[in-house]
């Protein structure tokens, strides 16, 4: 039995859409929305009269869930917005509560209460919280939204709906992870997505989208980046982003590490490159320092052992990242197989790895390989 408990901001109530819709994500067997009342003026950049407030909410929150038998539940979850989510932290601190946290737009003080399991989602305008003390702070999970405020939101009401999507999407995630799937059941899934009107060319272009949502929620400023792209359908996706960063104003290099793509999607969108400021190269020795680096040669199409092209390509990343970029590989870091997680001695080692409808068993299997691993929705669960 799942149950979960929702821990309100002081402005932000349980029916307000971050946790309205996690809550519907959730499925609880029992819910219990703490409800707390706080009056006193003054607390936004105060940290004191935060704290204040904080030991306030929290005497109003004890006594709604001290009939709760804990021990009665295979999994507790605990929601929480705002000042919630230093309540919540407390809570299961105090009481040793051994649940999944999702704090959204957490403050500094959450942190003092050292949350476990927790995921956390938070905009780097947000006037409530220091977002630099949060970063540092947060041992788990999490998710920096540029420009958003405290209910993570911009001017920009597409970009809004974008962002709510992602944060459910990791939100569901983290509560319900989907199971595991091979690289044939994978294949097999996008196959069966291409029949029912989800083709080919969007999937791979949701997925480079999804990339490279991921490479500016943590590059928002745009650098230098370095794509390398293999010719199969990974090669494809990483045009897509080094596309997409180039509109964005990224200085892109594409290294083209085994030659042009000989797939046709991939094909498709390696052709859009030229008439962008995409610079694109066959020589590893003319890759030039990037601030990101996208592996996309491989993904989970990787087996055996590298050719010697392959492993010049990963040379070349491995040096990057020594050098400071950050590496985010597309899928699966080259390198390793996909089912087995076996690693070659020269397979890359990825700061962040973008996978696509659900994990692959390397990810676990290889996982100090993948860095951080995201799972990026491309359409397949609403055609399936």
């Amino acid at each position: 039995m799942r149950l979960v408990v929702c821990f309100p901001g002081i402005g932000y109530h349980c029916d307000k859409p971050l946790l309205y819709y996690s809550r519907r994500l959730a499925r609880a067997d029992r819910e219990v929305l703490v409800q707390y009342t706080y009056q006193k003026p003054g607390l936004r950049g105060n940290p004191a009269a935060l704290r204040t407030a904080l030991y306030a909410l929290y005497a109003q929150a004890e006594p709604q869930l001290a009939d709760i038998a804990w021990a009665d539940y295979d999994e507790v979850v605990f929601l929480a917005k705002s000042i919630g989510t230093a309540v919540a932290a407390a809570y299961a601190q105090r009481h040793g509560i051994a649940c999944k946290l999702v704090l959204y737009t957490p403050l500094e003080m959450t942190y003092d209460f050292a949350p476990k399991n927790a995921l956390a989602f938070l905009g780097t305008a947000d006037p409530w919280s220091d977002v630099p003390a949060v970063t540092a702070k947060a041992a788990g999970a999490l998710y920096l939204y540029p420009g958003a405020n405290h209910s993570l939101e911009t001017d920009d009401v597409a970009k809004n709906l974008a962002v709510l999507q992602d944060v459910m999407a990791k939100t569901r995630q983290f509560l319900c992870p989907a199971a595991a799937v091979t690289a044939a059941e994978m294949k097999a899934l996008e196959k069966a997505a291409d029949a029912r009107g989800l083709l080919y060319p969007q999937m791979m272009e949701n997925a480079g989208r999804a990339a490279y949502r991921e490479l500016t929620r943590c590059c928002p400023a745009p650098g230098r980046l370095l794509v390398v792209a293999g010719k199969g359908n990974n090669g494809g996706d990483g045009f897509v982003i080094a596309r997409l960063a180039a509109a964005d104003g990224w200085r892109v290099q594409v290294l083209l590490a085994e030659g042009e793509p000989q797939t046709r999607d991939a094909a498709a969108n390696y052709a859009l490159l030229p008439a962008l400021p995409v610079e694109l190269v066959t020589d590893a020795a003319s890759v030039q320092q990037a601030d990101v680096v996208v592996d996309a040669l491989y993904g989970t199409g990787f087996h055996g052992s590298l050719r010697p092209a392959g492993a010049a390509a990963c040379a070349v990343m491995q040096a990057q990242r020594q050098a400071g970029a950050l590496v985010l590989a597309v899928d699966l870091p080259s390198g390793i197989h996909a089912d087995m997680g076996d690693a070659t001695p020269a397979a890359v080692q990825a700061d962040i790895t973008v996978t696509f409808h659900a994990p692959k068993p390397a990810h676990t299997r290889a996982a100090a390989l993948c860095g951080q691993v995201i799972i990026a929705d491309i359409g397949i669960h609403a055609v399936l």
